[in-house]
């Protein structure tokens, strides 16, 4: 008897049996929904991802082509041939740099026509290069024309950037469309799991109701636990104008921006701060302290002086400075808060949420600045782990490694310069100098060498130079020890998914 109870209280269609198949059914219904939707959330950040391949493989096509003049502008005045490495680097790895845009660029003919015209004068403008440095092999600097040697490629490598503002700018446009269609996909999703959810809420309810109206036999009390629906606040990304003059540290802000949702566009110094806010409206600018033109402080003036109330944006101070001092003077020409670079994701993340949630000016929290270590692998993991969230796609993974070989490729051309400088005896060119070199370094986690520079730098500011060549010989060793670690990180990050 109590074993046919049993069986009779577990037929399909009892009380029981009847409430246990409704709430997987609805348990069921929302991991769909919720499956789908997540699904369809996270398919447009493909495309974000390539479209910013494609905006650093721009940036690498123009670096290589400025590497590229700049090598053999220094080799024709100086017929040393240490000198034209930059040009030899650069004239080797463009042809792959302009396969890789072609892929990355997309199948349109409008777009396929202009990387065309694109390689046509890039590749020209290189040769040329190199026929104006064959020319000066043959024959010494003195006995090749001065036009020849001032003009060698001028012509094509201004078509070239001409062709590559125009690719970077759709590029934007379409970043700006993509990421705010993934806005509204996320939106869309959220609403759907909302949705289904409570709709599963209201079945389950109605049918406890029911199962309480039909019985005859009181149920046991329970008491239900309250429902507590978390509400996230969903906001549009912000529009962010990053004011930076050195191609390291734009990348490195701009990764960062792009992995937290939001819109950036990107000047070199203040003046086209300046200018670029007369026409466009910005939640925020990003504005580094020392730019060339106009310094990041008198660029804050203007604007604030400027620009009426209503369109006044947030302003973040971007400096490698600690000094209070500093701090204060940043204060004092009207910006509103402070971030010690490198800029890291969590401080970056903590400055902006407040103008997310709450549209406030108030400055936040002040970051330390962080201390060099030892082991220098490390030192750039950890800055790699900052600079993507320490979850970097494979397409973010690419970026990262092409951040440390285009470091690589850059620096000895800078010490070079900072050396010329320190040789001329010229203070405030080698205060310029380290400072940038200092803040590249620092942006990609190379702490020994960020601190070198520091010291440089900090003699150069009270007017004091290295008497000898033991700092240069330092700053080349340190490099030396360390481009074999950022190439060995590069790889890891290039070919590990």
């Amino acid at each position: 008897m109590a074993r046919q109870g049993r069986l009779r209280g577990r037929q399909f269609g009892g009380p029981a049996w009847t409430g246990y198949l409704t709430g997987v059914g609805v348990l069921m219904l929302v991991g769909v929904v919720a499956y789908l939707c997540v699904g369809a959330a996270l398919a447009p950040r493909q495309a974000i991802d390539r479209t910013q391949h494609t905006l650093a493989l721009l940036s690498e096509v123009r670096g290589e082509l400025a590497d590229a003049q700049r090598g053999e502008q220094t080799f024709a005045f100086t017929a040393d041939e240490h000198y034209l490495q930059p040009y030899t680097d650069a004239a080797a790895q463009l042809p792959a740099s302009l396969a890789a845009l072609r892929g990355s660029v997309g199948d349109g003919a409008a777009q396929q026509a202009t990387v065309d015209a694109l390689d046509a004068a890039a590749t020209g403008a290189v040769q040329d290069l190199g026929r104006a440095v064959t020319m000066i092999r043959t024959n010494g600097a003195v006995g090749v024309s001065p036009v020849v040697l001032g003009t060698a490629g001028t012509e094509l490598l201004a078509n070239a950037r001409q062709h590559l503002d125009v690719l970077q700018g759709e590029q934007i446009a379409q970043l700006r469309a993509q990421q705010q269609r993934a806005a509204d996909e996320t939106a869309t999703a959220t609403a759907a799991v909302v949705g289904a959810a409570l709709l599963g809420f209201l079945l389950l309810t109605a049918r406890a109701w029911w199962s309480a109206r039909s019985t005859t036999v009181p149920a046991a009390s329970v008491d239900a636990a309250p429902s507590v629906v978390a509400d996230e606040l969903w906001h549009a990304p912000l529009r962010v104008l990053l004011a930076e003059d050195e191609q390291v540290n734009q990348q490195v802000a701009q990764f960062m921006l792009g992995k937290l949702g939001h819109r950036v566009d990107t000047v070199a110094n203040g003046l086209e701060a300046v200018q670029a806010l007369r026409t466009t409206e910005y939640d925020v600018v990003l504005m580094d302290v020392q730019m060339p033109v106009l310094d990041g402080l008198d660029a804050t003036r203007l604007i604030r002086a400027d620009l009426p109330a209503d369109r006044q944006p947030h302003i973040i101070a971007m400096t490698a400075s600690v000094r209070v001092e500093d701090r204060t003077a940043c204060r004092a020409a009207g910006m509103n808060d402070y971030l010690s670079k490198p800029i890291r994701c969590p401080e970056l993340t903590a400055a902006l949420t407040p103008l997310l949630l709450t549209g406030s000016d108030e400055p936040a929290a002040e970051a330390e600045s962080p201390v060099a270590g030892a082991d220098r692998g490390a030192d750039i993991r950890a800055r790699m782990a900052d600079i993507s969230d320490g979850e970097p796609t494979g397409a973010e993974r690419q970026l990262l490694a092409r951040l440390l070989t285009s470091f690589n490729r850059r620096m000895p051309g800078g010490i070079d310069e900072l050396a010329g400088h320190i040789t001329a005896g010229d203070v405030t060119a080698v205060q310029h100098q380290a400072h940038a070199l200092k803040g590249s370094a620092t942006n990609i986690g190379v702490t020994g060498l960020a601190h070198l520079f520091a010291e440089v730098e900090a003699n150069a500011r009270v007017g004091h130079l290295p008497a000898g060549p033991d700092t240069v010989r330092a700053i080349r060793a340190e490099f030396g020890l360390t481009a074999p670690v950022c190439e060995d990180i590069a790889h890891q990050l290039a070919t590990t998914g």
